[in-house]
């Protein structure tokens, strides 16, 4: 109902920068495998079950329509987690912080390119190169800590009504010179300084919590839901109550476990 969802998938590279920069300058002076298997359990583990079911789910869905594409919906998976190999590489080998930033930088300058001359943007890696890097950087800022905290709603929340403007009113799409302006705006400024502002507003809400941890499942679930539709069931409201009853159920199921092992002090 609302705009393409090509426009909110930079918002998860973005943010998925954001939080892989703490990782990167944690885990700088142990060995590369130890780094690599730190960002499995931490990245891939967590998503495990949403994934598997997404990823079989998708080879079902190949082998009824008989074409080939394995990763589907969850293609920036792959991207985040190649990218984020390369960026643990990179960091290995560049000590000087300084020289790794401007690196940083010289990376999502070159994808912006290639991302908006479209030569790599169906290819993903260029949109993954130009937002991941766009991420890191800002959590390389300070947080903005002023005496009163809601100060921050008055930047955040004209940031946040932009965003959402372009994503609902299809805005992205409008081009200037072949370059979608409104998207570049978004995905380079608007997104980067919506992620920051909100993690400087330090505030706890279970609400929000519980959706965060349902969020991956309500997006892999897409996959199984895409090939209920290929089996035949087009009701767009019965897949959505399909997504979200396996997102609640995956997640409760993840809980109750959890529960049981620390009952049992089961590690």
């Amino acid at each position: 109902y609302f705009g393409p969802g090509r426009v909110c998938v930079e918002f998860f590279f973005v943010l998925s920068g954001f939080l892989f920069m703490s990782f990167l300058q944690k885990s700088k002076d142990q060995p590369i495998k130890e780094s690599l298997l730190k960002l499995y359990k931490s990245r891939v583990l967590p998503l495990a079950i949403p994934l598997v079911i997404g990823l079989v789910s998708n080879i079902i869905c190949n082998l009824i329509t008989k074409e080939f594409n394995l990763w589907g919906y969850l293609w920036y998976i792959k991207v985040m987690l190649v990218e984020m190999m390369g960026l643990i590489f990179l960091r290995k080998r560049i000590k000087n912080d300084r020289t790794f930033t401007l690196t940083i930088v010289i990376i999502m300058v070159i994808a912006l390119v290639l991302k908006f001359s479209g030569l790599l943007y169906s290819f993903g890696y260029a949109r993954g190169a130009s937002s991941i890097p766009a991420g890191m950087l800002i959590a390389m800022i300070p947080k903005w800590k002023p005496r009163n905290k809601w100060i921050i709603l008055l930047p955040l929340i004209p940031v946040f009504l932009a965003c959402f403007s372009i994503v609902c009113f299809n805005l992205g799409d409008v081009e200037w010179l072949g370059i979608r302006i409104p998207e570049l705006i978004l995905d380079n400024i608007l997104y980067p300084a919506l992620i920051y502002l909100s993690f400087c507003l330090e505030f706890k809400c279970k609400f929000f919590s519980y959706l965060g941890a349902l969020s991956f499942g309500l997006y892999a679930f897409q996959c199984p839901a895409d090939l209920l539709r290929t089996l035949g069931i087009k009701s767009v409201w019965l897949l959505f109550v399909f997504i979200v009853l396996a997102t609640v159920l995956e997640d409760g199921g993840k809980r109750f476990i959890k529960h049981i092992r620390n009952k049992h002090n089961i590690t």
